[in-house]
């Protein structure tokens, strides 16, 4: 049987059964012991699950990726043993983790319904249309007559004094400034920084801009190093430091 790739993908556990999104809620609020969930079983039942769509529903995709990626980390910091070291250092218990990564699935699931907000809002506004209407009666007092004494003779020789003008009216273009500097030029002033130090911040690299323009180029040279694969961007904390290597 071939099914719709918009049905919902539901997950049949010993310990759970029911849609995906139910199981990363109940992850999210403790309801479930993350250490239960077969990795597994959810991989199979995600296989079986494609097999079967018509195309590809790159949410559903990106969903089980997070949840099959948490668990993972979450169960590996949890069997693997924790080198004792004399110096202190920043790793993380296998408790952190935890907490961390369903902090991240926290953070996930509010942008999925942000952006599930904003869609049902686009569709909602599509079903409406503006009418077009004119000034209301008794408004329409308050506007001057343009036509007021013009007569039909007057506008005729105004119209043909337009047609008989051949005058070639030049648009002003003195207040368009050429532009300093283009994202090629970025880019490649982004790749020598890079090469005299391989990590750098996108903060440093906007410090000495000299206006809002040069900041969008350096963020577009940097989206185009990254679609070509010659930089890696990582950011820890949503709105927090851009790194770039």
């Amino acid at each position: 049987m071939v099914i719709s790739s918009r049905l919902p993908y539901e997950v049949k556990l010993e310990v759970f059964e029911g849609p995906f999104d139910l199981l990363l809620s109940l992850i999210s609020k403790h309801k479930l012991d993350i250490y239960d969930i077969p990795i597994s079983e959810i991989a199979n039942e995600y296989l079986r699950y494609i097999e079967n769509m018509r195309e590809l529903d790159l949410e559903i995709a990106s969903e089980f990726l997070l949840l099959a990626a948490t668990l993972l980390e979450i169960k590996s910091a949890a069997l693997l043993p924790r080198e004792k070291r004399s110096e202190p250092v920043d790793d993380l218990t296998a408790d952190e983790k935890q907490q961390l990564l369903i902090s991240r699935l926290v953070e996930y699931k509010k942008f999925k319904n942000v952006a599930r907000s904003l869609s049902s809002r686009l569709n909602a506004q599509e079903r409406y249309y503006m009418r077009i209407a004119g000034i209301e009666p008794r408004f329409s007092n308050l506007l001057p007559d343009f036509l007021d004494g013009i007569k039909l003779a007057r506008l005729r020789d105004i119209y043909q004094d337009l047609i008989n003008n051949n005058t070639i009216r030049l648009i002003d273009s003195s207040h368009i400034g050429a532009i300093r500097i283009g994202v090629g030029a970025k880019i490649e002033e982004i790749l020598e920084l890079l090469r005299s130090r391989p990590k750098q911040y996108f903060r440093d690299l906007t410090a000495g801009a000299a206006d809002r323009d040069e900041v969008i180029a350096t963020f577009l040279a940097l989206l185009e190093l990254y679609k070509r694969g010659r930089i890696a961007i990582n950011q820890a904390i949503t709105f927090g430091e851009i790194e770039i290597m």
